[in-house]
């Protein structure tokens, strides 16, 4: 991290601040810069001078360096000779102070510690930029500088799940050189006499799925919820031991085979409705997957949002949903979701040089991130179902999310 951005690791703070004066100072050969970046203060090396003519593009994004250079503020002036004069570190913070928050605020702690050190820092001659000339894209939101409208700002806010333990950012599981992120109900296929077959699981286990994901996820993450799964190695989760692990769940979640009666009154007449399946499973009802997990694990209380209820407009349900997906992700807690009956959400997945899309109904996934495009002002779920990393857009499955959609949040305090 420290070499990628242009600092420096240190092991032994002893002389810290001697360490770090010496780092700022000690690549000042020719066009070595350090710049006030989208993290801090970074030292950069350019392709050639920095100056107005020589039409250099250190980082290839299609503005020039002297184009990424913050020359509207006044801050950069000329002596009699014509060579340009950089301001100091100090001007940068008093002229725009409001622009560099990040850095004041990091600054004041330097300062609590190292005060005698900072007429080194505060003298320290710098060009003030609007976008940093050695990277296209200065914030990382995916925007290229060219095309960002604040290429210091991040316009792409995520909250994601965390998982340190593992090599994906979910619930890994191995299988002879292949990876799955969460479990799969199509392990369960009858396809080529499969010992694993199981009709229910296959054609409508996938809240069973859910459920395990989620469990596993915990115990991976957070010592409290240790053994739950009873899988031999959480931290090396094979798919045999997960299709046993799905098994088990399906006793407390299980797919049920028909709808619970339905009274319908047409013409002040009551009929009873029943509906079969056609493929033998109407899948996991709501019911079925609070209950289950709370008797699987008694630790977890589940509580199902629907924002649907009382006519809420679309404005007010996405920022509730929003809210509620981003603050349980924040304490590292994955979301659950159920497209219901008669809802329909068009599903992306990635392959090499491809992108897959499927329709998809009655069916449960858990969100392990958000994202939302302040720029486009659209919002993407990432999700785990299949064993695959899959995209939903936020809004698609609002406005599609059908008779018994809703949102499934897990209390673990």
């Amino acid at each position: 991290m420290a070499t990628s951005t242009g600092g420096e690791l240190f092991y032994d703070t002893t002389n810290f601040a001697n360490d770090v004066i010496n780092h700022m100072y000690s690549n000042n050969g020719a066009n070595y810069y350090d710049i006030i970046s989208a993290t801090g203060l970074k030292n950069i090396h350019l392709n050639g001078k920095l100056t107005r003519s020589n039409g250099i593009d250190t980082d290839g994004d299609g503005l020039t360096d002297w184009d990424e250079t913050d020359t509207e503020s006044g801050l950069i002036t000329w002596d009699q000779s014509g060579n340009i004069v950089l301001p100091t570190f100090a001007k940068c913070i008093e002229t725009e102070g409001d622009k560099y928050f990040y850095v004041k605020s990091d600054l004041d702690g330097f300062i609590n510690g190292y005060a005698n050190y900072l007429h080194y820092l505060y003298n320290k001659r710098i060009p003030p930029i609007k976008s940093d000339p050695t990277n296209p894209d200065s914030d990382g939101d995916g925007y290229n500088d060219n095309v960002d409208p604040r290429p210091l700002i991040s316009d792409v806010t995520k909250y994601s799940l965390s998982n340190s333990n593992a090599d994906t950012d979910f619930v890994t599981i191995y299988d002879h050189g292949n990876k799955y992120y969460g479990g799969d109900q199509g392990w369960f296929d009858n396809k080529d006499n499969n010992k694993d077959y199981n009709n229910l699981i296959w054609h409508g286990g996938c809240g069973t799925v859910a459920a395990c994901n989620v469990l596993a996820y915990l115990e991976l993450t957070n010592p409290r919820f240790a053994g739950v799964t009873n899988l031999p190695n959480i931290g090396h989760i094979t798919k045999d031991d997960y299709i046993k692990y799905i098994e088990r769940m399906a006793n407390y979640i299980p797919p049920i085979t028909a709808l619970p009666v339905i009274p319908i009154t047409i013409g002040g007449n009551t009929y009873i409705i029943n509906l079969p399946s056609e493929n033998g499973t109407w899948g996991v009802w709501p019911d079925e997957f609070i209950s289950g997990i709370e008797k699987y694990c008694p630790k977890i209380n589940v509580n199902c949002v629907n924002i649907n209820d009382g006519g809420r407009e679309f404005s007010y349900r996405r920022k509730y949903f929003s809210k509620l997906v981003a603050e349980n992700l924040s304490h590292n807690v994955p979301v659950t979701i159920c497209t219901g009956l008669f809802g329909n959400n068009t599903y992306y997945y990635y392959g090499t040089n491809v992108v897959y899309k499927k329709e998809v109904s009655a069916h449960w996934v858990d969100i392990t991130e958000l994202k939302t495009d302040n720029i486009t002002g659209k919002s993407t779920l990432t999700i785990s179902t299949w064993g695959q990393k899959v995209n939903l857009d936020l809004d698609e499955y609002l406005m599609n999310q059908g008779v018994g959609g809703g949102i499934y949040e897990f209390d673990i305090t």
